[in-house]
């Protein structure tokens, strides 16, 4: 996967019409300042719902899909989530646990 110059990757994730990127740019200074960048590789697992706690992170390239927690074998797709979005947030704020299980559907980076 070609490398995402640093500044195309902060514009993925702040120049959305979505929560962040409405937030002002102080806030968003404040978050992306303490974000550490990460690749994962396609078909590897983020978090899953039994885990006690999900990282608080934003896509910057790739997809993610989101299975559902409940059922039995093949969990179904919930929802396929592109660049720009950010999840985990309920862990951090509301302290809750995860709802459902994130995987990589292709590489990507993530803050």
């Amino acid at each position: 996967m070609p490398k995402i110059p640093m500044a195309e990757r902060i514009a993925v994730l702040t120049r959305n019409e979505g929560w962040f990127g409405r937030a002002p740019k102080e806030f968003q200074d404040a978050i992306l300042s303490r974000c550490e960048w990460r690749v994962h590789p396609a078909g590897q697992t983020i978090y899953q719902a039994t885990d006690d706690h999900a990282d608080f992170c934003g896509v910057a390239d790739g997809t993610v899909d989101f299975y559902s927690r409940f059922g039995a074998g093949d969990n179904p797709l919930l929802h396929i989530a592109h660049e720009g979005f950010w999840m985990g947030y309920g862990t951090v704020v509301a302290g809750e646990r995860p709802r459902s299980s994130r995987a990589d559907d292709r590489p990507r980076l993530r803050s």
